[in-house]
């Protein structure tokens, strides 16, 4: 009978990766301006346990625009994040349950 090998690596280096890209842009003329600013970022981390980690995407909108006295505005963020964990990181190994009397 062959005994199977023991997991000898379980845990591995972690990373992290940060990644920009920004626009902004000014323009003038009288009686009126209008600027924006966009932005995308992604944050992206391994884990230090085999198939673990964290992933976030940002994308931010900032925009005015001015006529006299007149301003208007708009700010928009949008964001998605994403965990990849464990069986044990999410509670199901090992977690002891206890009731309330």
């Amino acid at each position: 009978m062959k005994v199977p090998k023991p997991c000898t690596t379980i845990s591995v280096n972690s990373s992290v990766t940060e990644r920009y890209l920004t626009i902004t842009s000014v323009y003038q003329e009288v009686p009126r301006t209008k600027n924006f600013y966009l932005s995308l970022s992604n944050y992206d981390q391994q884990g230090i346990v085999r198939k673990t980690g964290y992933n976030k995407t940002t994308v931010r909108f900032n925009g005015e625009q001015k006529y006299g006295k007149l301003t208007l505005g708009a700010n928009v963020t949008y964001s998605i994040a994403r965990t990849n964990k464990t069986l044990t990181s999410g509670g199901f190994v090992g977690q002891r349950r206890y009731r309330v009397p």
